[in-house]
């Protein structure tokens, strides 16, 4: 069986505590931002800032996909190739 390196796939399912004002999804650049200065009180934001500089507020990460609010179908389809090989 040849080698194939890990791809991530991040789907987003907002909320109604979505924290919107504090969490930047872009689906184009696959990659979502978290400004943790930006979030209110009643916002569900938690970052594992264990081994991090806590004097950062922005975090951004990136992925191979990011299906922001997207359907199961679209999931399964994006991911065939994943399921099939199982």
């Amino acid at each position: 069986m040849p080698r194939q390196a890990v791809k991530v796939a991040i789907r987003t399912r907002p909320t109604a505590n979505f924290a919107s004002n504090a969490i930047s999804i872009d689906t184009g650049r696959a990659s979502i931002t978290i400004n943790t200065a930006q979030k209110k009180k009643d916002d569900a934001i938690h970052v594992d800032t264990s081994g991090l500089n806590n004097a950062d507020t922005l975090f951004a990460f990136q992925f191979h996909h990011v299906l922001h609010n997207a359907s199961q179908e679209t999931v399964y389809e994006l991911c065939t190739e994943v399921v099939q090989s199982v």
